[in-house]
């Protein structure tokens, strides 16, 4: 040995340790982007972009990419068209219609209670009417059993 501290693989390791130091200050910058809260952005709402059609003919025969939908509204009638079409390529096609309703048959609708009461008869009822009329349902025919 000549006495001296020399290692000739001294450089190479610092220039490793440099490397992974320089690497652990950039995830220590990854992980601190990452856990700052985001800022919150509003979606803006979208918008239905209206196609202008002639007739049904003329909404079916709409090109629809996959994987979108068109609103088609008819210039000649009171309809209006929904063309979906997915992602294999099968189309969907259905047809709404505009229709005024007066402000009070909404409320009407929602206070209308339908009573089906006396609409069907009960289990017990049948049979007893069956029995009038003197046919005998056969053993678990009608009955839960």
């Amino acid at each position: 040995m000549n006495g001296y501290n020399y290692n000739p693989y001294a450089p190479m390791y610092q220039q490793d340790t440099m490397q992974l130091q320089d690497r652990l200050n950039q995830l220590q910058q990854m992980q601190q982007q990452y856990n700052k809260p985001m800022p919150e952005t509003q979606v803006p709402t979208q918008n239905v972009n209206w196609i202008q059609v002639a007739c049904i003919e003329g909404a079916k025969n709409q090109i629809v990419q996959p994987g979108a939908t068109a609103w088609m509204m008819d210039n000649n009638a009171p309809f209006f068209y929904v063309k979906s079409v997915d992602g294999m390529g099968s189309a969907t096609f259905k047809v709404f219609r505009f229709e005024e309703i007066p402000p009070e048959a909404t409320q009407n609708a929602q206070k209308q209670n339908v009573n089906y009461d006396n609409r069907y008869v009960t289990r017990t009822e049948f049979e007893e009417l069956l029995a009038k009329l003197g046919e005998q349902p056969e053993k678990g025919e009608l009955s839960n059993e």
